[in-house]
């Protein structure tokens, strides 16, 4: 009867200890479903004011850099001068687009607001035979012209060139890519082909007019009023000769016997239609449905986000109801005072009291590690959440490069502080480790960004930088994130060291021999395959953005799987940290950054799988380029999710040994 009475009253206990837990979760699901639901409408807000095109008003285009899914190397569109330039070349540019490869400048491309163009004359160029084999290559390595008015971004259709031959792989996998293609090669039998030059644009510009134009031209009954107007979409569709209503022929890179050069006109036509559902504060949502859905009936991944999300919280309340039913098992088995035999012999994880909270061997590396992880953590959520926002969006003005590196460099301060913490609870305090902590990881970037720019300048690329814009890095590097590492450090070492619930033995207890279930490697590949799993969609979303000239959304899928990720990561580190102390392991400092550090290299094997499925490389400096910089990307998901792991360590092993008595 008593051990009846005492087992519905530990049922009790049990139950009522996991209220705040069901709570959390509960707060947890509605703000996943509510960020779900959001997301059906996620997309860019437009951050600048609405700008007005009036009617009969000359306007020039802008193009921007060539861009390659191929080579990866962007290129100035008027570097290698094959097209038609204006008098006067004005070039936008800032050190975001520096760095991420952009080159706005004005075109000969000028359009009529709402008056259609027919076979418009650009400009004539004279290719020599070096142009034209540059052409060749060019057109091999599928560039892309890119051309913006009011901001938007022209894009292209699939096609087919004028006597039914096919363009082939010139537009990509997806029936809507950004940017037109500047040429296209022909397969004319097995073994040959030739190649087309893209001397003709058909422009179809969609707009929307503006309300309180609209509002005045019905208030005073002057319907022929000039028209105030907005883009909300720009196609482009590029052929070789034109349509019907142009007089030019096909125009191919052979060069005729006896002649030195080969004379290319390039034209131009625009049609105007009317989107009146569309407004400018929205524009930009048009635009990506566009580019993200296709029509070759793949699966819409909004709905695979969802389905991962809903099963990631399944599984996560599974885990952690059976992580607090197992703990309380545990609890009551040492802490009931009716059971002399717990009291008397200490087993499982209470039994390694005394070596839980022993330093870990490399303390200062670790907190380095930790150190580096929180900053990049620190900047990852700050960025998400700005953009969340919507202050992040193709017209703000503000190129996403620069959010990142001043972000990063601010934290910086959170990094030191960090570090300084966990010296005077684990080690001792050194100045060298802090500053050590700020240039680390930046370090191996900025080699890895060197040896990537000494390759580009020798190819021309318009990404590549020069000797100012490197000081100017350095100098935001030296002068600004290494003096707040140093400074957090001065913080934190004013603060009394951190003491643990139990004070660790002189001796070191030895461990005994665990399965290999609990070795080394299958600490790092058996759980980061579910925390992989948890980030596949969205790392597949970035990859897109990254490299197939997509525009990267999403935003609020991308903030609910971050931090199912984030919860995910703990549980996981918490479940298997669990089993390791049952077994006796008190190395728990280690274990605690690697068991998440699986997803990082999952990730990294992904990229290479999506090299090899999704993209066309075809060069050496490519392939470096993407996997340097997919290498970096994974490094950085192993620190961030190495220190999610080891704050969840702590506060795991802090909590079970407050919560038992030690005689």
């Amino acid at each position: 009867k008593l051990q009846f009475l005492y087992f519905i009253e530990y049922e009790r206990g049990t139950f009522a200890s996991l209220k705040p837990f069901a709570k959390n979760m509960l707060r947890l699901i509605t703000s996943s479903v509510l960020l779900v639901l959001l997301g059906q409408s996620d997309g860019y807000v437009s951050q600048t004011p609405e700008k007005h095109l009036t009617e009969d008003t000359t306007v020039q285009m802008i193009v921007n850099s060539m861009t390659s899914q191929k080579a990866l190397l962007p290129l100035g569109y008027y570097s290698k001068h094959l097209f038609p330039e204006p008098e006067k070349i004005q070039t936008s540019i800032s050190m975001g687009m520096i760095l991420s490869g952009e080159r706005k400048q004005t075109s000969k491309y000028e359009v009529n607001v709402l008056g259609p163009k027919t076979c418009q004359t650009v400009g004539n160029v004279t290719l020599n035979k070096k142009q034209l084999k540059q052409f060749e290559e060019l057109i091999e390595e599928q560039y892309r012209g890119q051309i913006l008015l009011q901001d938007m971004y022209a894009v292209s259709d699939r096609l087919s060139v004028e006597g039914g031959e096919t363009l082939g792989d010139c537009y990509g996998d997806h029936s809507h890519s950004r940017g037109f293609p500047i040429g296209c090669k022909v397969t004319v039998n097995k073994n040959k082909h030739r190649y087309l030059i893209n001397n003709h644009i058909d422009f179809l510009v969609e707009y929307n007019e503006n309300e309180e134009s609209k509002a005045n031209r019905e208030k005073n009954n002057a319907p022929d009023a000039p028209r105030k107007i907005y883009v909300v979409g720009l196609k482009a569709q590029a052929k070789s000769g034109g349509t019907s209503t142009c007089k030019n022929r096909l125009v191919n890179t052979i060069l005729p016997e006896k002649e030195t050069s080969k004379n290319v006109m390039f034209t131009y036509t625009v049609t105007w239609e009317l989107h009146n559902t569309t407004k400018w504060s929205n524009r930009w949502n048009e635009y990506i449905e566009e580019l993200f859905n296709d029509s070759t009936g793949k699966t819409d991944e909004r709905d695979s986000i969802i389905n991962s999300i809903f099963l990631i919280i399944c599984l996560t309340v599974v885990v952690a109801l059976i992580l607090m039913r197992a703990l309380h098992l545990d609890f009551n088995r040492y802490n009931n005072p009716d059971n002399e035999e717990e009291l008397q012999e200490e087993v499982g994880w209470k039994l390694i009291h005394g070596d839980v909270f022993r330093p870990p061997v490399r303390p200062d590396l670790f907190a380095i590690y930790i150190g580096t992880g929180v900053q990049l953590c620190g900047m990852f959520f700050l960025i998400i959440s700005v953009a969340l926002l919507g202050l992040i969006s193709p017209d703000s003005g503000v190129n996403l490069v620069i959010y990142i590196i001043s972000l990063f460099s601010l934290f910086a301060f959170v990094n030191g502080y960090v570090v300084g913490r966990l010296q005077m609870t684990i080690s001792k305090k050194a100045w060298k480790v802090p500053i050590a902590s700020a240039l680390l990881f930046p370090g191996v970037v900025f080699f890895l960004w060197s040896v990537t720019e000494i390759a580009l300048a020798s190819h021309g690329a318009a990404n590549a930088v020069g000797l100012g814009p490197v000081l100017r890095l350095l100098l935001v590097w030296w002068g600004m994130s290494t003096p707040l590492a140093v400074l957090g450090a001065s913080v934190s070492y004013k603060k009394d060291p951190i003491k643990p619930p139990i004070p660790h033995r002189t001796l070191v207890r030895a461990i005994p021999k665990a399965s290999w279930l609990l070795s080394t490697p299958s600490l790092v590949f058996v759980p980061g395959i579910v925390s992989f799993v948890v980030a596949m969609v969205e790392i597949k979303l970035i990859f897109g953005a990254l490299w197939q000239g997509r525009v990267l959304h999403l935003f609020s899928f991308l903030f609910a799987t971050t931090i199912l990720l984030v919860i995910v990561t703990a549980e996981l580190t918490i479940v298997v940290l669990y089993y390791l102390l049952v077994y006796e392991d008190h190395r728990w400092w280690w274990s605690s950054v690697i068991i998440p550090s699986g997803t990082g290299i999952y990730a990294f094997l992904f990229s290479i799988r999506y090299m090899i499925v999704e993209l066309d490389l075809d060069t050496a400096l490519a392939h470096w380029i993407y996997l340097s910089f997919t290498f970096v990307l994974s490094a950085t998901i192993v620190l961030m999710l190495g220190a999610v792991g080891f704050y969840a360590a702590w506060a795991f092993t802090t909590k079970i040994y407050n919560a038992i008595k030690i005689e």
